[in-house]
């Protein structure tokens, strides 16, 4: 009987250990995403604030990395692509 307790309780603190990771990893995954999407939304921003300056005459393209840093060599050719469509 003895031998039945303790595989009930070991069985009992494995479903435990097993609960905790699984909710562990899907937190870790979560704030993964989050912060992917943080990420994603100060870009779009930056390259909306970018285009406005440009079109206002307060920015050159050129100027871009200088006052924009989080914005890589990709996301200026698509601002610039942006302008020519919009020329």
């Amino acid at each position: 009987m003895l031998a039945m307790y303790d595989e009930k309780e070991i069985l009992r603190e494995y479903i435990e250990y097993e609960k905790y990771h699984a909710a562990k990893e899907a937190a870790e995954e979560a704030a993964k995403k989050a912060a992917q999407e943080a990420t994603k939304k100060a870009t779009k921003e930056a390259k909306e604030n970018a285009i406005k300056m440009i079109k206002a005459g307060k920015l050159s393209i050129e100027d871009i990395p200088e006052f924009f840093t989080s914005l890589t060599q990709e996301d200026i050719k698509e601002i610039e692509k942006e302008l020519m469509q919009t020329v």
